[in-house]
């Protein structure tokens, strides 16, 4: 819907880090609402239809799993956490990452690095706090 409405400020080849941008921006203010609306009392847990998606096991571990890897990412710093999301999961080139952010490539490598050496030992506290508590990751 950004899009639509700002076709014009679009530059040509420079769609995809604007939309990235765009997306970075409203990501950043979902999260913001998301730490409101934790404060408001809980919606009824069956406000969707129930449809034919995996089995009720899978979907409750790919859910673990989902809130396993917010976490993380919550954890990380914001800097290294946005250029660890638009690397490995976005799959974005050093070069885009450092356009859309404006940046250096030196800097976006740089913090790269800094993310995935973050997110191990993040990762490696979170697996042994969870042997502790006799949790499987």
């Amino acid at each position: 819907m950004v899009a639509a409405r700002r076709l014009d400020d679009i530059q040509p080849g420079c769609e995809r880090p604007f939309l990235f941008g765009v997306a970075r921006r409203v990501a950043s203010s979902h999260r913001r609402n998301r730490l409101k609306q934790a404060q408001l009392p809980p919606r009824p847990i069956f406000t969707q239809p129930i449809d034919e998606g995996p089995n009720p096991e899978q979907a409750l571990q790919d859910g673990r799993a989902r809130q396993l890897l917010d976490e993380l990412l919550d954890s990380m710093e914001d800097d290294t956490r946005e250029v660890f999301i638009l690397f490995e999961l976005e799959e974005l080139s050093k070069a885009e990452i450092a356009t859309l952010l404006g940046i250096p490539e030196g800097t976006a490598a740089s913090r790269l690095r800094r993310a995935r050496a973050q997110f191990l030992s993040l990762t490696r506290r979170m697996r042994a706090a969870m042997a502790f508590k006799g949790v499987e990751p």
